[in-house]
């Protein structure tokens, strides 16, 4: 399995948007989560060989966009979507809300979103 330095981050997006959209105390939370995502893989050995960092824009909610990760894992989508659903998303990213407060929490929560690929 990778180890968390060998899982690289792919900005599809302009580090000025996220800079943009995050501000002064969600864009180092950002950077932040994006280190213990790929620590967490790395020590559960997850099959993620990437991750891609999106932007998104809704065109029929006004102002509405955000960050979107995307967890790329190398392996089949039932196993994928196993460890993004019940290991990620309610283990890992439901820990992290529960120890924030205050501004970082409503970052956390509205503009970092998530999403998964994975090769059957």
């Amino acid at each position: 399995m990778a180890k968390s330095t060998e899982i690289p981050i792919i900005w599809k997006t302009k580090q000025a948007v996220a800079n943009r959209l995050l501000g002064d105390v969600g864009r180092p939370l950002l950077d932040q989560w994006l280190e213990h995502t790929k620590r967490v893989a790395s020590e559960y050995q997850w099959p993620l060989k990437r991750i891609s960092v999106e932007y998104y824009q809704d065109y029929e909610i006004l102002d509405w966009e955000y960050i979107v990760l995307v967890m790329d894992f190398d392996c089949s989508s039932a196993k994928a979507e196993k460890i993004f659903w019940e290991d990620y998303i309610k283990g890992i990213v439901g820990a992290k809300q529960k120890e924030l407060t205050g501004l970082e929490k409503e970052i956390f929560a509205t503009m970092i979103h998530y999403d998964l690929e994975s090769n059957p």
